[in-house]
């Protein structure tokens, strides 16, 4: 697939290339302003106009979006020889006859954090980010709408669209001035025929009250309301609603009230309740009574209303935070047992009926009694045997679910946080990262089924130092609030420094809402496919979407690019526009057999016509109400499509998918003598008769018992490795491990202008072939690293393991682009 965008031929003015006195090394001077479009996942700093070629640029805003939708793009206007003021303005769009009303666009000026050491290990550089966006008439009023000289100057443009807007193409312009001259830049909207959920079906605890009051010079009650609506607007959900967590009737019944407000709402997905501590077993606990006595105000709430909030409310107590950093795993046991008992215990009195209120069914007594027993407690924890028989809601650091999945298989509602780490790769809200980095984590929560997000604090302003929070002169331009970490602890800035009565949203807040929609849109997609008339209706849908994700993340690394993504994510708008039409078309079971050999298996209500690349398909059986056709590619090509077309209630639906490159296999008889010593365990390596039989041979690689200090490892060095690049695609590698116990394997790479190694892979090798993937090679930063020098092998999941002698590399598929 061919990756190119348009230069903005149509904006940019003709400039004059010289050197300037601010950041001469990094900006390009010219005599006027230049103006032009870029994707809402692009960060542009402000000090680097070097950093943007022809490939970020684009002549026109092109934005596509589902009803109900918020989607957005940038205006960049990069300064001329001196600071400028400008205006831009809003305009109704027009397409097939129906309007797309102004009033659905909102206008952000982007304001810029400055990061002074990057601590991602990217080749993010330092610099100015954007981050803030102040909605642009609080701008205008401060007289901050301009552009500096020979600098980025970032215009956020929202759209919002109605439920009730007509899916189709929808065209206009924005109007700009600047430096005296009027621009209209170009803007394509393209609304899909399916809407987003309104009900948030993820669950989230985004901490709100932190440092607001430092900011907002303001700690009322309706400034906290203030952040929980706008988290509610952003799809997220607070962990507790009150400023003052009093513990009388009168303050439970306040907290009831508001919270009910909110819980009805379904944009709000969950929320806690206060609680106070008391010392049990010598340990710092829960307060029992307490927290039975409001949780009983809760099932009273929802007797009187006729709806149960108790389903809808989730715990997270910063008493057992983070326990096996903390020293606190006893304290998990002891809270978690009090915990359960009070559960229990209300439970049980709405079952005997003590307690009571007028109308109230007895469905809706059970009901209520069974969401007691569920009200989740998250625990921020990685999964410990010791600590199994108590905690039931793990909440592990995201990088745990790289290579630790499967201890969480069977927890029944599964969460995850991130904050100061990880670091990239893995997913983040840090200002230096990208901002597919936060977006892409709505889509790993729907593929691994994670339920829940938490987030330990939106509004922290204040400077972490010496144990203490102190106030910042400026709460907007400084990036890194806490060591080492650019970003963490805030996804908000204080509104009242504009004049505003709600908090304003960073740009890492909407990718992070951009991706919950997509999750939405995934989530509505699974519920359909599990109404075909198949077994195994959700597996189905899990390989077609695997199939989208995979140029997304590995694991939970994340390892795209803006044209990856964009292509993604029109796929899974294509398959939600193809499953809500009157044909009901879904594309199942897909196969890759890790050698470039795939194939779908497509879903179509009797009576409609299917065509790939223009041709009608023929079906091979009928089920139910659908014919089900097969589809089958070789990747032998250079270039390989599938091209999907329906026309049915007046329209023509499309799926088109980039398949891919060629794929070549390795045998292992190319392999010989490339593997060493890495760290002082001895590596043989010969070449065997393949154990399934066959004519095959395979490379059996024995490692000798690793020294007690001293991981147990190989280097395996090949052209192959060294020749990857930004047409790489992915390598898969057949591994197989004979015996009966599983061997824990991290992939490692030692790139040629890196001293250290970087992971690429970790995984659990199972008894049996095993197929290891190294994905998103055309995302990597192949200019900063240089090559691959060797690949290197840890087996184990400790230091000194015993030899390994059942290791065998059957071959690697190379996949390119």
């Amino acid at each position: 697939m061919k990756k190119q965008t348009t230069l903005l031929a149509a904006l940019l003015t003709a400039c004059a290339f010289g050197s300037c006195s601010k950041n001469e090394d990094h900006v390009i001077q010219q005599q006027k302003a230049q103006v032009w479009a870029t994707s809402s996942a692009e960060k542009v700093l402000q000090n680097r106009t070097d950093l943007y070629p022809e490939s970020v640029r684009a002549e026109k805003i092109s934005v596509f979006a589902a009803r109900g939708e918020y989607e957005s793009a940038q205006v960049i206007i990069t300064g001329g020889s001196s600071e400028e003021t400008y205006e831009i303005a809003a305009n109704d769009l027009m397409g097939g006859g129906e309007t797309f009303s102004k009033d659905n666009i909102s206008l952000y000026h982007e304001k810029y954090a400055e990061v002074a050491k990057n601590y991602e290990n990217t080749s993010a550089p330092a610099g100015f980010y954007p981050d803030a966006l102040v909605p642009y008439e609080a701008i205008v009023k401060r007289g901050e709408n301009t552009v500096a000289a020979a600098e980025n100057q970032g215009i956020y443009i929202t759209f919002h669209i109605p439920e009730t807007q007509a899916a189709g193409t929808y065209t206009g312009s924005l109007s700009l001035k600047i430096g005296g001259e009027e621009k209209n830049v170009p803007v394509e909207l393209t609304i899909y025929d399916f809407a987003v959920s309104k009900e948030v079906h993820s669950k989230s605890v985004f901490l709100t009250q932190w440092h607001y009051h430092s900011g907002e010079l303001n700690s009322t009650q309706g400034m906290m309301d203030a952040y929980t609506e706008k988290l509610i607007e952003y799809r997220l959900a607070p962990n507790v609603l009150a400023t003052d967590l009093k513990t009388t009737e009168e303050d439970m019944d306040y907290y009831v009230d508001k919270a009910a407000k909110y819980l009805a709402d379904p944009a709000c997905s969950n929320l806690g309740f206060p609680y106070q501590t008391e010392v049990v077993d010598g340990e710092t606990c829960i307060d029992a009574e307490f927290f039975k006595a409001y949780l009983r105000k809760f099932v009273l709430r929802s007797y009187k209303d006729n709806f149960d909030y108790c389903a809808k409310l989730t715990n997270y107590y910063g008493i057992i935070d983070e326990p096996q950093l903390t020293g606190a795993k006893n304290r998990v046991k002891v809270v978690l047992r009090v915990y359960k008992a009070a559960l229990e215990e209300i439970a049980r009195e709405i079952e005997r009926g003590a307690l009571t209120a007028e109308n109230v069914s007895a469905e809706l007594k059970a009901q209520i009694a069974q969401s007691v027993r569920n009200i989740r407690c998250v625990v921020t924890a990685s999964y410990e045997a010791g600590l199994a028989e108590s905690v039931e809601t793990w909440c592990p650091n995201i990088a745990y679910y790289d290579y630790e999945a499967e201890k969480y298989a069977d927890q029944e509602e599964k969460w995850w946080y991130t904050c100061n780490n990880p670091k990239a790769p893995y997913p983040t809200m840090h200002t230096e990262d990208t901002l597919l980095s936060a977006r892409t984590m709505g889509w790993m929560m729907n593929e691994y089924n994670i339920t829940g997000n938490l987030y330990w604090a939106v509004n922290i302003y204040a400077q972490y130092e010496n144990n203490a929070y102190k106030p910042l002169d400026d709460y907007f331009s400084q990036a890194s609030h806490f060591p080492n970490v650019n970003g963490d602890g805030y996804l908000f800035y204080p509104g009242g420094q504009y004049g505003l009565s709600s908090p304003i949203a960073s740009i890492r807040l909407e990718a992070l809402r951009d991706g919950l929609e997509e999750y939405e849109i995934g989530y509505a997609l699974k519920n359909a496919y599990a109404n075909l008339p198949k077994e195994n209706a959700e597996e189905s849908f899990n390989g077609i979407y695997k199939n989208l994700t995979s140029s997304l993340y590995s694991g939970t690394r994340v390892n795209t690019t803006l044209q990856s993504f964009a292509a993604a994510r029109r796929n899974l708008y294509e398959l939600a526009a193809l499953a809500g039409s009157e044909a009901n078309v879904c594309l199942t079971n897909f196969i890759d057999d890790d050698y470039g050999h795939l194939s779908y298996e497509i879903y179509a209500k009797k009576g409609y016509e299917l065509k790939n690349g223009g041709k009608t398909l023929t079906p091979v059986r009928e089920s139910g109400d659908y014919s089900v056709y097969e589809l089958a590619f070789d990747l032998a090509k250079g270039e390989n499509e599938i091209a999907l077309s329906v026309a049915c209630g007046g329209k023509i639906y499309t799926f088109e998918k980039h398949l891919g490159g060629k794929v070549t296999a390795y045998k292992a008889e190319q392999f010989a003598g490339n593997f060493s010593v890495l760290d002082g365990a001895t590596v043989e390596a010969e070449l065997v008769p393949a154990l399934t039989g066959g004519n095959d041979t395979w490379m059996n690689v024995k490692v000798g018992k690793a020294a007690s200090k001293k991981w147990q490892n190989f280097k395996w060095t090949n052209e192959l490795f060294s020749s990857l690049n930004a047409q790489s695609k992915k390598l898969v590698f057949h591994i197989y491990l004979s015996g009966d116990k599983e061997l824990p394997l991290t992939v490692s790479a030692k790139y040629k202008n890196s001293s250290i190694l970087s992971d690429l892979s970790k995984c659990t090798l199972k008894p049996g072939m095993n197929v290891v993937m190294i994905s998103g090679l055309d995302a990597f930063e192949w200019d900063r690293l240089g090559w691959v020098e060797y690949l290197a092998f840890y087996l184990g999941a400790e230091k000194g393991n015993a030899a390994v002698n059942g290791l065998y590399i059957a071959d690697v598929a190379a996949y390119s682009v």
